[in-house]
């Protein structure tokens, strides 16, 4: 029993003097961070608000060494968590077709974006040189790709249109110049039953490295309605017959079929198709070919459901 009370006994003293370990680390841990240093660190940048003329190149520095002056946990946070400097170019200077940031000006941003706690002592750099290429606008025209197909017994009702129909490229004169157009993704939509709107990516071509594209996206729309059908009997005109001959064809009329809205249809009349046989056209079979030359421009979808005809040729 005894021994048991001594060994308890310990393993309490032992957990206090542990306890009071991690307690003096911790005040000694406090007591440091809680000092100034001096250190060189390096920050990152970001820039904005450059001119609409220019395109920022790669080669431009995207990192600024400092020297700085702050207490440890400033410098902790920001080991932790890099600090990144966002640099305003809108009054950056132009001259010998060159432009830069003197070291007065990027320092001031570099100062009005640090933590209260921490000191910009200097600048490793005496001038930001901005390299760039010059870069314009030019607006093209959408081209939709891919397949927008009807449901069965549904039509599309006039074109589909891409909304924006133009775009606008802005990069390099020589990389834009060639470019007439701006294509969709081709993806594919089929059985639509219903007026449709789809959100479709624009390709940028590999080529325009130093270019970009507003907007990247385009809404692509068309109007979808349920057809009906409606057989019309439309009389066959004979072109190009010799003189002093005369053909008939069997049968004289032949149907078409159309498909179009309800309304539509109920207003149609054998008037409103021309349907032609060219004597030209007679094949070994002793057939006439048949077309249909002329239909409402309305009219979605007019088939003729023969195309080939018997006849009889007589001399008048």
């Amino acid at each position: 029993m005894f021994n048991k009370i001594r060994q308890s006994l310990n393993q309490r003293k032992v957990q206090i003097f542990l306890l009071f370990l991690l307690l003096a680390f911790f005040l000694r841990l406090v007591s440091k961070l809680s000092e100034e240093y001096t250190k060189r660190s390096t920050f990152w940048i970001s820039y904005s608000n450059q001119p609409d003329s220019i395109r920022i190149l790669p080669s431009t520095p995207d990192q600024i060494p400092v020297r700085l002056k702050g207490n440890g946990f400033t410098f902790l946070s920001y080991s932790i968590n890099p600090k990144a400097i966002k640099l305003d170019l809108s009054e950056m200077n132009y001259r010998n077709n060159s432009y830069y940031v003197p070291n007065v000006d990027f320092q001031g941003q570099i100062r009005d974006q640090l933590a209260g706690s921490m000191q910009l002592l200097d600048v490793g750099i005496d001038t930001l040189f901005v390299e760039y290429i010059a870069v314009v606008e030019k607006e093209v025209p959408v081209e939709i790709r891919g397949s927008y197909s009807a449901a069965q017994n549904h039509l599309l009702d006039g074109s589909i249109k891409a909304v924006p129909e133009k775009v606008t490229l802005v990069g390099p004169r020589e990389e834009i110049d060639t470019i007439a157009k701006i294509r969709t993704l081709a993806n594919d939509h089929f059985d639509l039953a219903t007026d449709f709107n789809f959100k479709e990516t624009l390709v940028l071509p590999e080529k325009l490295l130093h270019t970009t594209l507003n907007p990247v996206q385009v809404e692509v729309t068309g109007t979808v309605y349920k057809f009906s059908e409606k057989m019309i009997s439309v009389p066959v005109t004979i072109v190009n017959v010799p003189d002093g001959m005369e053909i008939k064809t069997f049968p004289e009329q032949v149907q078409v079929l159309c498909r179009a809205k309800l309304d539509r249809l109920k207003s149609l009349t054998a008037d409103d198709f021309t349907v032609t046989a060219d004597y030209n056209s007679i094949q070994k079979e002793q057939l006439l070919q048949v077309s249909l030359q002329e239909q409402p421009g309305d009219i979605p979808s007019a088939q003729l459901l023969d195309t080939q005809l018997e006849f009889i040729l007589r001399r008048l």
